[in-house]
């Protein structure tokens, strides 16, 4: 059994921890909805400006394949 050093592990906190999960939900939510950002709000059940808040504080973006976007005409 090998030991592990502490400092050589990413340190998880309880901030690092929800920024993660609003990342993931927000992402499923924007996924599922075709970067709708409206009805992802909806689905998550926070207001549209607050969605718009943690996008730009995440820094979430579209995916650029253009395969998966919805708009895209091939």
């Amino acid at each position: 059994m090998s030991e592990t050093h502490p400092e050589s592990l990413p340190r998880i906190t309880l901030r690092s921890l929800r920024a993660e999960t609003e990342i993931r939900a927000i992402g499923r939510a924007l996924q599922e909805t075709g970067w709708n950002r409206k009805r992802a709000a909806e689905l998550l059940s926070i207001s549209y400006r607050g969605l718009l808040y943690k996008i730009r504080q995440h820094n979430i973006t579209p995916p650029t394949d253009p395969e998966l976007t919805p708009f895209s005409q091939g």
